[in-house]
């Protein structure tokens, strides 16, 4: 291994929050424009090089630096083989040339450094017992997450790529490091369908891992029902003993009935976070004698979009990308990650967008928990690869097919930042999709002027939106597929909350006991699986009361963590529910004889073809009481016959339905539906239905805080974008001031179109948005 000695380069640089806004920092205190361009596509290199000069021409200065990987021998520039860590020398198009490349078409520009976990071949072929391998004897070049030695040699990689970037002539321009994970914070193995680790390194963790839990043989034999399982017979299960064992199990089993699974889901959960630790560590050493920026490409939960790809690849193994897929967050052991988003020492995370669906008209979104990351000084910072008319992806779903499209697409992305308090960057992966001078000239110079001149324009928080609140622990509770996750959470947001006509927010269950979490006038928890006394504690604390609305999923209380029961719906709920264990489909029919579903169209049926049991409702008793509104019949079965979506007040209920007076800790509405997703126009009488202000009556995309105000839309027509209360307004993309006291802003949609406005009392730079 060849060592470096990097002469201390005495540059900082940090990522701070001044009016609430994230904002770059160099060591002088100067800010430094969050408009940054990554092409990780190095080869050719005149390709490269002309592309880069694309963003260099619209005003960018901060870039990405990238490996070159050879995917071949599946190995980059910096490690090739068992200990041997090269320096590439001057032939080599590496990070040096790159750097070198940019800084002679500008002189101002600096650096992110991106490099990967890229295990080479060939130290695979001399440790084949520590990569990941499926039980079809399949492998991946990728280490398992119980490998020592893998971990080992890896960290020594990263050490070695930090060295020679700080020892270099640019170094004082390196403003920060990002890792990306072949795999993105999930295994190899998962992407590829499977659940389980069987190897070598796998086995001897697991054998140890349940040596230690039980604290004898016959507690191991009653946990997992098998009478003649020995402390040295223990091993990992595997994917075809998991999908048999399925075949007789309801989506959400009895705790005991994967006893031995949820043990192979719990070790994962160990490995995976010494596994990342362990890196983050060795960054924070390597930089130890300056300030940068860490980040990496990691933390989605089920807001990750990867199954749109693979229900287009396909697999051998998965038959059915909804029922037979497993869940990557658990199977990867990244679930209830709040400690790990908890520890200092890093500050970014970098995703793609949710790929399922970028068309124009629809929201944009990272993978990931966005919000939940802002209450710990830490940003997610977006991978804005759109695809375009431009190079080899122009068929790909949501690729932006005319100049309309790209500027609607581009600038609705950069409103989803600016209203977040969230950062993006263009990035090139596959293609060259930003290689025309077209799409500079109509999106990507304005959507520069606006995010250099934002460094100075505060950001701050509105209460009228739609807080979506994921529990990633619930996955322990299913059976380890994904389909329910993909349809409760994701496609909520995809299909529900972004066209809603309300802002919405995305945070973890944990994040409701932190002292900064914003409050909200309405909250959708789609996966709220366990409810015990703690967790009711929680909500009637932060969430049920001062007349708010809640709206719970299907299986919201099925389990306290022990058996499956209706405890805790029915606690939740103040009336009655019983566990029917029976697996079907779920949809509702609106009916329209109460406030929240009057003015819905007729008719109404929401939900998914999805199967899923047991099944929780309302009994006889508690449909025909007072004290619950039906809103919504129930289609499920023949034999069930019972309110699917039903509204529930305490005290005064709900602070917009009308009933006069000032609402407390005891007054908050619940709504309980059997079906998922929920469509946008019920979820904004919801809200509504909470006190929440309705920006805009249309199933339109808004993008908004209480100092930004942007709708994207694909339907041409006049709009007005509501806005809570008097205020200044400017228009962003033409610097128009459009008045004072503004309670609502008028204009005609061009479709696709999106609008973005600046409404508040804070001065606006005009001459850093407008063109020259």
């Amino acid at each position: 291994m060849s060592h470096h000695h990097p002469t201390r380069v005495q540059s900082q640089y940090r990522l701070a929050f001044p009016g609430g806004r994230p904002v770059f920092y160099d060591q002088n205190n100067t800010p430094i424009s969050s408009a940054t361009y990554c092409d990780c596509i190095v080869a050719p290199p005149e390709h490269w090089v002309a592309r880069n000069r694309d963003f260099v021409e619209s005003g960018i200065h901060l870039f990405f630096l990238s490996e070159v990987q050879n995917w071949t021998m599946y190995t980059n520039q910096y490690w090739t083989d068992e200990d041997v860590y090269p320096v590439p020398g001057p032939e080599v198009f590496c990070f040096d040339q790159e750097a070198e490349r940019i800084l002679t078409m500008d002189s101002e520009a600096r650096f992110f450094v991106r490099f990967s976990e890229m295990l080479p071949n060939i130290w695979g072929e001399k440790h084949p017992g520590e990569v990941a391998r499926a039980h079809t004897g399949q492998t991946f070049q990728s280490l398992s997450w119980a490998s020592e030695i893998g971990l080992d040699h890896y960290c020594r990689y990263l050490r070695h790529v930090v060295d020679y970037c700080e020892s270099r002539p640019w170094a004082s321009r390196v403003i920060g490091y990002v890792l990306f994970p072949v795999s993105e914070g999930q295994t190899m193995l998962s992407h590829q369908g499977f659940a389980f680790d069987v190897s070598e390194a796998m086995q001897r963790a697991f054998r140890n891992y349940i040596r230690e839990k039980y604290p004898t043989e016959a507690a191991l034999r009653e946990a997992w029902r098998e009478p003649e399982v020995t402390f040295d017979s223990v091993r990992v299960p595997t994917d075809a003993e998991w999908r048999a064992k399925r075949d007789h199990l309801l989506h959400f089993p009895e705790p005991a009935q994967m006893a031995k699974e949820r043990d192979y889901f719990d070790l994962q959960r160990i490995l995976c976070r010494r596994y990342f630790r362990t890196q983050f560590t060795v960054l924070r050493e390597a930089t130890a004698h300056r300030e940068v920026i860490l980040g990496i490409d990691a933390f989605k939960q089920p807001m990750l979009g990867w199954r749109a790809n693979r229900a287009v690849d396909g697999s051998t193994w998965v038959t059915d990308t909804m029922t037979d897929w497993p869940e990557l967050s658990l199977v990867s052991g990244m679930t209830d990650i709040a400690d790990l988003l908890d520890d200092e020492g890093w500050h970014l995370v970098v995703t793609p967008a949710d790929y399922t669906s970028r068309t124009v008209g629809m929201g944009w979104e990272a993978e990931g928990v966005t919000d939940s990351l802002r209450l710990r000084d830490k940003v997610q910072f977006v991978e804005n690869d759109a695809r375009t008319w431009v190079g080899t992806c122009s068929e790909t779903n949501g690729a932006f097919r005319t100049p309309a499209d790209v500027r609607a697409g581009l600038l609705r992305n950069t409103a989803w930042a600016l209203s977040r308090g969230q950062l993006h960057y263009w990035m090139n992966v596959g293609s060259s999709f930003f290689h025309d001078t077209r799409i500079h000239e109509l999106a990507i110079r304005d959507e520069r002027r606006l995010l250099d001149a934002s460094v100075e324009w505060p950001h701050a928080e509105t209460e009228h939106a739609v807080c979506l609140v994921l529990d990633d622990s619930s996955p322990h509770h299913e059976d380890g597929t994904g389909g329910f996750q993909h349809v409760a959470c994701l496609w909520q947001r995809l299909i529900g909350l972004a066209h809603s006509g309300i802002p919405y927010r995305v945070y973890l269950l944990s994040d409701l006991a932190k002292a900064n979490m914003p409050a909200y006038r309405c909250y959708l928890f789609p996966n709220l699986f366990e409810l015990n006394d703690e967790r009711y504690a929680l909500l009637r604390e932060t969430v049920l009361r001062d007349g708010r609305m809640a709206v719970f999923g299907p299986a919201t209380g099925i389990t306290d963590g022990k058996r499956l029961s209706a405890d805790g719906i029915s606690k939740l709920m103040g009336v009655e529910y019983e566990l029917m264990r029976l697996q079907a489909p779920r949809r509702v029919l609106l009916n329209h004889a109460n406030p929240i579903t009057r003015d819905l169209p007729a008719n109404t049926v929401f939900g998914d073809s999805y199967p899923f049991g047991p099944i929780l409702l309302p009994t006889r008793a508690a449909c025909d009481s007072a004290e619950l509104v039906t809103l919504g019949s129930a289609i499920i079965t023949l034999a069930i016959n019972r309110a699917g979506l039903a509204l529930r007040e305490f005290g005064r209920g709900g602070a917009g339905n009308g009933t006069p007076g000032p609402r407390g800790a005891d007054d908050y509405a619940v709504v309980w539906s059997a079906a998922i997703p929920l469509p946008p126009a019920l979820l904004r009488e919801c809200a509504r239905y909470g006190g929440c202000h309705v920006w805009c009556e249309e199933d339109d995309v808004v993008l908004a805080s209480d100092t930004i105000a942007a709708l994207h839309s694909g339907k041409p027509g006049p709009r007005r974008l509501a806005l809570p209360g008097p205020r200044r307004v400017v228009d962003l993309l033409t610097g128009v001031v459009l008045g004072d006291g503004l309670t609502a802003i008028d204009f005609n949609v061009d479709a696709p179109e999106t609008r973005i406005f600046f409404h508040g009392e804070a001065s606006i730079d005009m001459e850093r948005i407008l063109p020259l």
